[in-house]
């Protein structure tokens, strides 16, 4: 049996704004260990990124869901002249609606499709992949487990699925792709 120990300086951890970067590595690296087996429901990527993030997903996930309203919100971009992936083309992908949407009806301020990923994630006890800040702040509310992109990428490199996180990680802060605690994280992630 093994398991996974995090362990901090205890200077370090005195530092508010360092032990708050500390959690925030804990949420990522939990949410990347209690992925395993669990239920992938939604993901928010750069558009330059999303395929290369994709193809990652059958292979790191025993199961991948998507909402239907994201199924929507995706369609309606293609509509756009967006460059997002097709998710009914997508043979592993299974789409989803959720019953209990009401569950986050008074959270005016989230998209339908960050509404119903939430939901499922909720109903299925499921790990949910999501970027946005607001979104994730919902999800926690109501209890649900949450990863990133960035801990999707950790688990691709636990599995030997990519060389190395930092790369992929500068092309993201290129693109826009905001971290919390960016330089902490940054040094963090340089040794993955």
């Amino acid at each position: 049996v093994s398991y996974t120990e995090l362990i901090a300086n205890p200077a370090a951890h005195a530092d508010a704004d360092k032990r708050k970067a500390m959690e925030q590595l804990q949420t990522l690296l939990t949410g990347a260990l209690e992925a395993r087996g669990r239920v992938l429901v939604k993901l928010n990527v750069e558009e330059l990124n999303l395929k290369s993030v994709i193809d990652l997903l059958p292979a790191l996930y025993s199961q991948v869901l998507v909402p239907a309203s994201v199924v929507e919100e995706l369609a309606a971009g293609r509509a756009a002249g967006h460059d997002v992936p097709n998710v009914v083309a997508l043979p592993w992908a299974r789409i989803v609606s959720s019953p209990t949407l009401a569950l986050l009806a008074l959270a005016t301020d989230l998209g339908k499709g960050e509404a119903e990923a939430i939901a499922i994630a909720h109903e299925r006890n499921a790990l949910l992949i999501l970027d946005d800040g607001l979104a994730r702040r919902h999800a926690k509310v109501v209890g649900v487990t949450l990863t990133g992109t960035l801990g999707v990428l950790v688990k691709a490199k636990m599995a030997g699925y990519i060389p190395t996180v930092a790369p992929l990680v500068s092309q993201l802060t290129k693109l826009g792709f905001r971290l919390s605690e960016e330089n902490w994280f940054k040094g963090c992630v340089r040794e993955l």
